[in-house]
């Protein structure tokens, strides 16, 4: 190889490393001030959540017991006297109007005895009628001899023994009078024992189920069916502790829910056995309900809320706002930084029962502090925020009772 080529390597190998040292060297630049832009502005992430403004709202503290729904009027139907069903003008679930025939029991032999009864009322009223004209006889009879006798006419004793015809006769009159009265006596008992073979409605109700038919022999008090009253207001019945039972008085206000909690309205004590039970120390309450209430069938439960203690004022935030975790409750206070950026601020508080979509805070927060709500569980202490529209404004919270 030749002195030229030698030193033409030589040169393109310079150039080569020349280059590659250049671009090297413009990649490091490149870094290092990435690097240092890097370091003068350092990452701030930030989340976005909903917000909700903590507020105050009045609340009472209530225990929930157990109601059960009863009819104002309800009975079981009964029969009275033995037979066999000749109608069953009644159907299952009908409503039937006061006075409207439930069943009829057969009341023939009643009739034939009523009928034979009747008729024997009527043979001696025939001979009340008889009496009564032998009576006029006799004191006419009287009367003629009474003149007789005064112009010597006739002697005193026939006068005597006319006399003593018409006391015979106004006895006879009294006496059949007498069977008169006892023969319609014995009438009334036949006339009310068929009527009660006739069996109505005491009051317009709700028939229940009947499995009574035409043919089936009632032995006294066979239960026919049951009458549950249809009215605009029913009554709730409940078991109260004791100690509770004794701050409610007539007149006080209940809350009803189902078992769901869905609001049903509220009712109105009525009285409180006069009773405590020995075994729970309860005592049994009733109260009276109107309204959605009214429409639910007796024997239904319903959720009654009992007021405990007075009214006070307490801090309420949007459920989604309340962490819970082992070192306690917390919310995060949104608030600004000194560069005037929102930040998450972990707040530890205490927090109470649930009223709603809403929790109350007992204890670490503010009225009128704002607090992140819907997405809070991305947060942590310090992280920016950028606050999302809210969907809407939170629900009213009820309080319960008076």
């Amino acid at each position: 190889m030749n002195r030229r080529t030698i030193l033409g390597s030589v040169i393109l190998l310079i150039v080569v490393v020349g280059v590659l040292g250049g671009l090297g060297l413009w990649k490091y630049r490149g870094f290092t001030n990435a690097r240092e832009a890097a370091e003068a502005t350092p990452w701030d992430p930030s989340e976005s959540v909903a917000s909700a403004t903590a507020r105050l709202i009045p609340f009472r503290m209530s225990q929930s017991v157990v109601g059960t729904v009863s009819a104002v009027r309800s009975i079981t139907l009964k029969n009275e006297l033995v037979g066999v069903v000749k109608e069953v003008p009644v159907q299952s679930g009908q409503v039937v109007k006061e006075g409207d025939v439930l069943v009829v029991l057969d009341a023939s032999v009643d009739q034939a005895q009523i009928a034979a009864a009747e008729a024997s009322v009527r043979a001696a009223e025939a001979n009340i009628r008889a009496a009564e004209a032998e009576l006029e006889l006799a004191e006419t009879n009287a009367r003629r001899l009474e003149g007789a006798v005064a112009s010597n006419a006739a002697p005193q004793a026939d006068l005597d023994r006319a006399r003593a015809e018409v006391d015979r006769a106004k006895s006879g009159l009294e006496r059949d009078r007498a069977i008169v009265e006892q023969l319609r006596a014995a009438v009334m008992p036949l006339q009310t024992m068929m009527q009660k073979k006739t069996i109505k409605a005491p009051f317009a109700a709700r028939v229940g189920l009947v499995d009574t038919h035409p043919g089936q022999y009632l032995p006294e008090g066979t239960e026919i069916t049951t009458l549950q009253e249809i009215a605009k207001r029913v009554y709730i019945d409940f078991m109260a502790p004791q100690m509770l039972a004794m701050t409610l008085t007539p007149g006080s206000t209940i809350t009803l829910t189902d078992d769901d909690g869905t609001a049903l309205g509220t009712a109105s004590v009525q009285a409180a056995d006069a009773r405590v039970n020995r075994v729970t120390r309860s005592t049994m309450l009733r109260a009276v309900a109107d309204g959605a209430v009214a429409g639910l069938s007796p024997g239904a439960s319903v959720r009654v809320a009992l007021p405990v203690g007075p009214e006070r004022q307490v801090v309420v935030v949007p459920v989604t706002a309340l962490g819970r975790g082992p070192e306690g409750d917390h919310v995060f206070v949104l608030q600004p930084d000194e560069k005037g950026k929102t930040r998450a601020k972990l707040r530890p508080v205490v927090g109470g029962a649930s009223i709603g979509n809403e929790v109350i805070i007992r204890q670490g927060l503010e009225p009128g502090e704002i607090v992140a709500a819907s997405g809070s569980f991305k947060l942590h202490d310090g992280v920016g925020v950028d606050i999302a529209p809210a969907a809407g404004s939170p629900p009213q919270a009820t309080t319960t009772g008076k």
